[in-house]
C-alpha cells in the first residue's frame, strides 16, 4: 500500500482461490492502522476494487468472488477443515 497523488494505491497478488468474503476481514485487519483509510466509504472501495480487478470482466470477477465464498461456506457446513489452516495469510504476504 502506498499513497499516490492523494489516493491510496493497493497492489496485490492474490491467488484466485483467495478472492472471497474472507478478503474483507483480512483487509479490515490490515487497514485498521490509523491513517490508511478514512471512513467506511473509502474502506468499502478497496475490497470492491480488489475483487473487480481480479478478472478483466466484472461479471467474471464477481462470479469468482461468490463461488469462492460459497465454496468456503460449504466446506464449513461439511465440517471439513479449510485447506492449509496453518497458513494465516495477510495482505502483506501477497503485496508486491
Amino acid at each position: 500500500m502506498a499513497r499516490s497523488e492523494g489516493r491510496l494505491l493497493v497492489t496485490y497478488d492474490l491467488p484466485s482461490r483467495e478472492i472471497s468474503d474472507d478478503l474483507v476481514g483480512v483487509l479490515s485487519a490490515e487497514l485498521s492502522v490509523p491513517g490508511w483509510v478514512r471512513g467506511s466509504e473509502q474502506f468499502e472501495r478497496i475490497p470492491v476494487g480488489v475483487v473487480r480487478s481480479s478478472r478483466a470482466d466484472g461479471v467474471d470477477a464477481w462470479d469468482l468472488f461468490y463461488r469462492n465464498t460459497l465454496d468456503r461456506f460449504a466446506t464449513l457446513v461439511r465440517g471439513e477443515p479449510w485447506p492449509n489452516p496453518e497458513d494465516r495469510w495477510s495482505l502483506g504476504a501477497w503485496s508486491r
